[in-house]
């Protein structure tokens, strides 16, 4: 994880309104960048993170529940496909990010109180797909939910040397 490649991915994909203040140290560039999106509202942070894996968690939020007081499925899927595309990020060479494709995700058990717990890693890579695991587990250690994702590789565009009649 080098932190001049990620500076690079935001400046050359993202919006101009988050590239303000960023840190010195990735994972804590990652969280910034979360925070200033929907999965920080959500409360998501990152607690882990390393070439092979990623570690977060979302509290439980009465604001993030269903009308029956459960977190809600959407709060659950946000964590993984969050922690999913910051390990994206954060193992990119600086040629691509990557974006939602297709997922599935299988609902176990329901939260209701606590922090739901998340672990994401890469399962298979070809040249333009990414697909990866989320297992989601409750305080207690109990599964809640497995999220299968898949991402398609977006490269970026190398800016093309400018011609000699550009330059002057």
């Amino acid at each position: 994880m080098e932190l001049s490649i990620l500076r690079e991915l935001v400046r050359q994909a993202c919006p101009d309104w988050l590239q303000g203040e960023l840190t010195d140290e990735p994972k804590a560039f990652l969280q910034n960048l979360i925070d200033r999106v929907l999965p920080g509202a959500l409360g998501v942070c990152i607690e882990h993170i390393d070439a092979e894996q990623i570690l977060g968690s979302v509290p439980y939020r009465r604001e993030s529940a269903n009308v029956a007081g459960l977190m809600h499925g959407a709060t659950i899927f946000a964590l993984g496909d969050t922690l999913a595309g910051a390990l994206l990020w954060a193992t990119s060479d600086g040629t691509y990010y990557g974006v939602s494709a297709n997922c599935s995700i299988t609902y176990l058990r329901p939260v209701s109180g606590g922090t739901l717990h998340c672990r994401v890693y890469e399962t298979r890579r070809t040249e333009s797909r990414v697909h990866m695991v989320a297992l989601f587990t409750s305080d207690g250690g109990k599964r809640v939910a497995r999220l299968r994702m898949e991402y398609a590789i977006v490269r970026l565009a190398r800016a093309q040397p400018k011609s000699v009649s550009e330059r002057e």
